[in-house]
């Protein structure tokens, strides 16, 4: 509504405003509303672009979801499809919200039509300049975020004893000008948008006699706002000195140079710097238990036998198939001498296909203190009923809550730690579980950029499927790290 009212040169004070807004209310208390939700769900994919970050940072798809499915061609397929599909409609839905908002009689409904009714050239003139635009002021900003830093690079060489209060200074200005940039960016785009729209404008003179309001108060608080923001920042500098204590811990092996939850994906995944390989086990049809993700082999060895089926011998001589590599199932005996060779520790979470023993957790702790491993293995599991048993069968196993998906406080639980998946994860989430003294474990963490950003706040754990990559970030994140790498560290995360 601003940019309307300012390409149109129609007078408003922040009360006509909300006046405006309050009238069109009401449909959000009618059956209107349901059409404004499926609208809003449809504009995700580039509603990021115009709302401020805080309202879509996490409005996206969890990654687990995204990496199970790119495990297929067809998942792959059918993920970039859905994808398609939905950017296009977004874009068909682009002028929805500014139709009913400027329109005054127009309903939720009225204005989704009105928007698809917007033709396909104006829609791709739009895609185009704000593309174009976003590259060339993108390279701006990059330009000046590198001048910024080049003196902290220069003053690095030094033994200035001060640099480091140097760079937190630095670091707060890179921030403010972030924070301009995007709001620049944000209200540009919004411009760009209403530009395209066919009202006729209104020649309305108006006099530019604005002032900054409170002016006496508003540039003190905007100083020791710059001063305490950069206090904030000198510390989280010195704090990036040492190396943080995240545990790296390969999901299901190195499944990205062998087959998951396989020997050779153990080895690789010690030869790679985990320090945990996380594992999934199954029940047999003789109590036995093998290292395995699902009830049936259909994925891995395409067949529709089910685990709880076949005794663990007939399991170890199914191969396994992923992509070019070839493996054979294992016991769990097998994998903890295989662990225990390769001074690697495990991480096993107990799976169920619904045929499980009645004494199946003590066959699993007996196997435990027969293994000696009871003190340096973890255990995890969804099921509370799995875990209670184990640690009433024996106190010295650290168990750990599955949750996929946390919304809210951190989940009560007696067990050690908590596996949360990084869709769950948020600063409020990492203090209480402080607090509670429970270790936080992120799952399944990919993006190099979630890596840093976690390694950064130290977590407990990362569970990922690039142990490699993990570990050699952790190492990067230390003394030996420049000044300006940490900075650039800051403002990615």
């Amino acid at each position: 509504m601003l940019a309307h009212n300012i390409q149109n040169q129609i007078p408003f004070t922040l009360r006509s405003i909300l006046k405006t807004l309050t009238k069109k209310a009401r449909y959000m208390l009618s059956l209107q509303v349901f059409y404004f939700l499926i609208y809003f769900f449809l504009l995700m994919p580039i509603a990021g672009l115009i709302l401020p970050a805080t309202l879509t940072e996490n409005l996206y798809l969890p990654h687990f979801i995204i990496d199970e499915l790119m495990k297929s061609w067809q998942g792959a397929a059918l993920y970039i499809g859905v994808f398609l599909l939905v950017f296009y409609l977004s874009m068909r839905l682009l002028y929805a919200l500014p139709f009913f908002i400027i329109e005054k009689e127009l309903t939720i409904f009225q204005a989704i039509k009105k928007s698809f009714a917007v033709p396909h050239k104006i829609l791709l003139q739009l895609l185009i300049e704000a593309a174009v635009s976003l590259l060339v002021f993108s390279l701006i900003f990059s330009a000046v975020l590198f001048l910024l830093g080049w003196p902290v690079d220069l003053l690095d060489r030094t033994s200035w004893q001060f640099v480091p209060f140097f760079a937190g200074v630095i670091l707060t200005c890179m921030q403010v000008l972030a924070f301009i940039y995007t709001c620049f960016i944000q209200g540009y785009l919004t411009q760009l948008l209403i530009a395209k729209l066919t009202i006729q404008k209104v020649p309305i003179k108006t006099k530019n006699n604005w002032t900054l309001p409170y002016k006496k108060t508003f540039i003190p608080l905007l100083v020791i706002t710059f001063i305490v923001l950069s206090y904030f920042n000198i510390n989280s500098i010195y704090q990036t000195l040492y190396t943080p204590n995240t545990l790296i811990i390969a999901h299901r092996g190195d499944t990205k140079n062998a087959v998951e939850n396989t020997l050779p994906a153990f080895k690789n995944a010690a030869k790679n710097g985990a320090d945990y390989a996380e594992l999934d086990i199954l029940e047999t049809k003789d109590h036995q238990f093998v290292v395995f993700h699902d009830s049936t082999l259909r994925r891995l060895a395409g067949r529709n036998d089910r685990i709880q089926d076949l005794t663990a011998e007939q399991l170890t001589k199914i191969e396994l198939r992923s992509g070019n590599y070839r493996a054979h199932i294992p016991t769990l005996e097998e994998t903890i001498t295989l662990a225990k060779s390769e001074n690697l520790r495990l991480l096993i979470e107990i799976k169920k296909h619904g045929g499980e023993s009645a004494d199946m957790e003590e066959r699993f702790v007996h196997l435990l203190q027969k293994e000696k491993v009871t003190k340096d293995y973890l255990v995890q599991s969804l099921y509370q009923d799995v875990n209670k048993r184990i640690k009433k069968l024996d106190p010295t196993i650290k168990t750990g809550m599955v949750t996929a998906l946390n919304v809210g406080n951190l989940p009560k639980t007696e067990d050690n730690f908590i596996v949360l998946e990084d869709f769950s994860v948020t600063n409020r989430i990492l203090f209480q579980a402080n607090q509670a003294n429970k270790d936080i474990f992120i799952w399944t963490v990919n993006q190099e950029s979630l890596m840093r950003h976690y390694l950064q706040k130290n977590v407990d754990g990362l569970i990922t499927n690039y142990p490699k990559r993990a570990s050699e970030l952790r190492q990067t994140i230390n003394k030996d790290t420049s000044l300006r790498e940490r900075i650039e560290n800051q403002i990615l995360d």
